[in-house]
């Protein structure tokens, strides 16, 4: 018999789905503004900026085909933490 989760389970569960589901557009939305003063900062033309917008939208393409075969595999719990890790770690290198 199954038995319904607690309200501070169901409250967990709906933040990680949020987060999971947000994660994608928010890196492409924080993006976006930034992109003129990228041209500016790094002395470069607008199109080699817009390249790496498309690398990230390649990214994310790539990490669904990826995860998706791994998940049915493994399970959606260990792909998701190894992706989301990647992800972090990926980030914090490209910060200055």
């Amino acid at each position: 018999m199954a038995t319904t989760p607690s309200l501070g389970k169901r409250i967990w569960l709906v933040f990680i789905l949020g987060t999971i589901s947000a994660t994608g557009p928010l890196s492409i939305d924080l993006y976006l503004p930034a992109l003129p003063e990228m041209t500016r900062d790094l002395q470069t033309h607008a199109s080699l900026i817009q390249l790496s917008l498309s690398a990230c939208l390649l990214g994310l393409a790539i990490g669904q085909l990826i995860s998706g075969p791994l998940s049915d595999k493994y399970g959606r719990k260990g792909p998701l933490i190894v992706g989301f890790l990647s992800f972090g770690l990926v980030s914090l290198l490209t910060c200055k």
